[in-house]
Order: C-alpha cells, then structure tokens, then sequence
C-alpha cells in the first residue's frame, strides 16, 4: 500500500464561511444555505450571515483577519 502524502494535512480555508465552520460557529450545512443565499441574491456573505443571524459581528471580523491574514485587534479591550 502506498501512504498518502495529503492525510493528515488540513487544507487552507478558501472561505470566510470555511474559517467559521472550522471554529464551531456555523455548520457546515449553514455555510451552504449562505453560499446559495449569496449566489442567488448578489448580497454579500457578511450581509447573509447577518441577516441570518449566523454568528457575531466579532466572530465575522475575527475570521475575515484570518482569512486575510491580517492581525485582528479588538479595540473594545485593548486601551
């Protein structure tokens, strides 16, 4: 048998959605009612996942940081 140099490696989120999926904020079935949401109505997955109520201003910010892969400061807790 041969070994799979893939296994084990987690592949890089191509998503703001992959990102809160991996966290535990939405499932992954909520990612997908988004995407079509997004696809079928042109409003952007920020707007969906607010309109939906599917996670935190904070939490969507968080994510869009990483994906980008800015740092995320919190200016409400830092002075």
């Amino acid at each position: 048998p041969t070994s799979d140099p893939t296994s084990g490696i987690t592949a890089a989120p191509t998503s703001i959605l992959d990102i809160l999926v991996q966290k535990g904020v939405i499932t992954q079935q909520q990612a997908d009612v988004v995407t079509y949401q997004n696809i079928n109505t042109g409003r952007s997955i920020e707007d969906v996942l607010q309109q939906q109520q599917l996670g935190t201003e904070l939490e969507v910010t968080q994510a869009k940081a990483e994906f980008y892969r800015i740092p995320f400061v919190d200016l409400q807790t830092t002075g």
